[in-house]
């Protein structure tokens, strides 16, 4: 995500399809993979701040040092990013309600064994926001949750 080309396709995008009624014409697809190459970005631009941080800390800068790219969040028309979220958001409603059904279902599987072992816990749990769905969280105590993700095929259900 680092990349020119990765930025240069993240412009084309926004510049041909910014406006609301552009970004509903695409389809939803499209606009799931967007989201998640953002959200990809979105954690290698933090890890690259943290590693940033880290190498201030360990060694002098070097004169020369690059200036990061700006962040690719700001390379999206909000009504283009609200049109990517709704996507994804949509994507992960579908695969909560596909984890949680069928008896045989991996999360069904691991949530009546994490039951049988009376750890509190939820099966097919989306974050807060919405963005992420946890295959089972543990809930050791009122505030926390440990996530267990299943392993699947499913690859766009990301985990920070």
């Amino acid at each position: 995500t680092r990349s020119g080309a990765f930025h240069a396709a993240c412009a084309a995008l926004s510049s041909r399809h910014g406006d609301a009624e552009s970004a509903d014409a695409l389809a939803e697809p499209q606009l799931r993979q967007a989201f998640q190459a953002l959200l990809c970005a979105k954690l290698d631009e933090a890890a690259a701040a943290d590693d940033a941080a880290a190498s201030a800390g360990a060694a002098p800068q070097s004169a020369a040092a690059a200036p990061p790219p700006p962040p690719l969040a700001a390379a999206f028309p909000d009504a283009l990013l609200e049109a990517m979220k709704r996507a994804w958001v949509a994507s992960i409603q579908r695969g909560c309600a596909a984890a949680a059904s069928g008896p045989s279902s991996p999360t069904r599987c691991l949530s009546a064994l994490v039951g049988e072992l009376r750890v509190r816990h939820d099966a097919a749990r989306t974050t807060k926001d919405g963005l992420v769905l946890i295959d089972v969280a543990l809930r050791p105590d009122e505030s926390r949750f440990v996530a267990l993700q299943v392993g699947t095929r499913r690859v766009w259900g990301m985990v920070g």
